[in-house]
């Protein structure tokens, strides 16, 4: 299949990667500190762990936080596991490409099983789009990706990625990037200029939602609760 090609080598390459536990002992980040996976460099703490895997960990808790604690979807890190997360150099592989959640059993699949999915990320995000977060747009792309990711781990625990609410997955999916990071704002660089997007064509009908339909699903978010899409998943 095409994720096969385009992310063959990523999996090889993750099996060999050093591992470190976030402060919420709720993720697993596998990164490489040499070769084409290498992330970032930088240790300004000085604790021999690089400041990218460090903003990725605290990336995954704060979406865990926010999406599972306060908004109340389903947990897919299972009880006294870790869910793993992959820093791989995506764009070698494929292009421009932020992220994905894949199947343990999926194409790319995942090392250790305790999970139905584990989360893959690009490893520095140098070159992609800028956005709005004031730390760096690295950190801004990262921090969104976590959080998008995470919601689609959230939507297999709830549909098993089929059936017709997976039609709206990305659409569910980018709205956690506004909701759990609002400052970051690169979903901006997605909504206009896309096939049938709300803003080119403000008179379509569309029965699925992608990227570009964020705008949609933040009304209702914004105009009733934020409880309200945990509703609709229900």
């Amino acid at each position: 299949t095409l994720i096969q090609q385009t992310f063959g080598a990523a999996r090889s390459k993750a099996q060999a990667s050093v591992q470190f536990v976030s402060p919420g002992s709720k993720f697993r980040i596998h990164y490489d500190t040499t070769g084409v996976h290498q992330v970032p460099p930088e240790d300004e703490n000085l604790n021999s762990i690089p400041d990218y895997v460090e903003e990725v960990a605290l990336a995954a808790d704060s979406s865990y936080f926010f999406e599972i604690n306060r908004l109340g979807f389903p947990d897919p890190v299972p009880t006294n596991t870790e869910y793993d997360v992959y820093l791989v150099e995506m764009t070698v592989y494929g292009g421009e490409i932020y992220g994905f959640t894949d199947r343990t059993n999926g194409p790319v699949g995942c090392n250790i099983n305790a999970a139905a999915t584990c989360i893959y990320v690009e490893n520095d995000f140098r070159g992609f789009p800028e956005n709005d977060d004031p730390d760096s747009d690295e950190l801004g792309a990262m921090r969104v990706t976590v959080a998008h990711e995470l919601k689609h781990a959230i939507q297999y625990i709830q549909n098993n990625w089929a059936g017709n609410s997976d039609n709206w997955a990305e659409m569910d999916a980018t709205l956690m990037e506004e909701v759990v990071y609002d400052q970051v704002n690169d979903y901006y660089n997605y909504i206009d200029g896309f096939a049938n997007d709300l803003f080119s064509y403000p008179s379509v009908t569309f029965d699925e939602g992608w990227y570009e339909h964020i705008t949609w699903a933040l009304y209702f978010h914004e105009r009733f609760d934020e409880q309200f899409w945990t509703r609709v998943w229900e």
